[in-house]
């Protein structure tokens, strides 16, 4: 059955976009069998927060340069992506390490050692959680960038007239034009993906352990920080990109 949808989601895929969805098969390949190896490195042992950073960075060279090109447009979508990892590398890890949510909720009945399961795994769970968000918030933030670049270099080439001002607003009404549904897919997503622990929730759990438990705050703060990237990203590239593009033609 995998499989069959497998092959659904390929042929869909080439029919719909041809030549430019073949290549971002291609770059969904060389993500998945570079965050394969990842786990493996973790799991061997290495440092899980360097290694997502690296996987982080790694992940949006292939998705930006290969599937786009070499050009301003990925040139200043990528140092957009980069500079958010970095600001936002520090946030996560604070609220991460404060608010304790690393390592299996008590909700995840089946990770016990009475079934079978070892949770004593030999990886730092704090530094693996953030981890965790920081590649969620890279995998939002890639595309919002690369879609403001790229339009904002389209007005840019069509209307060179224009002043810093008035390209840097255009960037702006640009993302915000793609903000709502960038919010909204990223809610339903994880509410779609955790509604087996709502309905858990609900039964038998107060207002109060539901908002302290483990799994609640997990993905409380990994969307609230997938959310805060999304937003902080927008002017952010409106910026960089309207100062790369008029010095070009400086």
């Amino acid at each position: 059955m995998l499989i069959a949808l497998i092959i659904i989601f390929i042929a869909l895929t080439l029919i719909v976009g041809g030549n430019r969805s073949a290549k971002s098969l291609i770059t969904l390949s060389i993500n998945s069998l570079f965050l394969l190896g990842i786990i493996f490195a973790v799991y061997k042992g290495a440092n899980p927060l360097y290694v997502s950073l690296l996987a982080c960075i790694s992940v949006s060279c292939i998705s930006i340069f290969y599937q786009n090109g070499f050009n301003h447009k990925t040139q200043s979508a990528f140092l957009c992506v980069f500079i958010i990892i970095v600001l936002m590398l520090p946030i996560v890890y604070f609220f991460g390490g404060m608010s304790a949510i690393q390592g299996f909720p008590s909700e995840q009945f089946e990770i016990t050692d009475t079934n079978g399961y070892s949770r004593n795994i030999g990886i730092n769970m704090g530094l693996l959680q953030i981890s965790v968000i920081m590649m969620l918030v890279t995998g939002a933030i890639i595309d919002t960038a690369m879609a403001i670049s790229s339009a904002l270099f389209q007005i840019h080439e069509n209307n060179k007239h224009l002043s810093h001002v008035h390209l840097f607003k255009s960037g702006i009404n640009i993302g915000k034009d793609i903000l709502a549904t960038t919010i909204q897919t990223i809610f339903f997503i994880f509410i779609a993906e955790y509604i087996n622990l709502i309905l858990q929730f609900l039964d038998g759990y107060s207002i109060s352990a539901i908002v302290n438990s483990k799994a609640f705050a997990q993905e409380t703060i990994s969307m609230l920080a997938t959310c805060i990237s999304c937003v902080a990203i927008i002017p952010l590239t409106a910026f960089l990109s309207t100062f790369m593009y008029k010095k070009r033609h400086a």
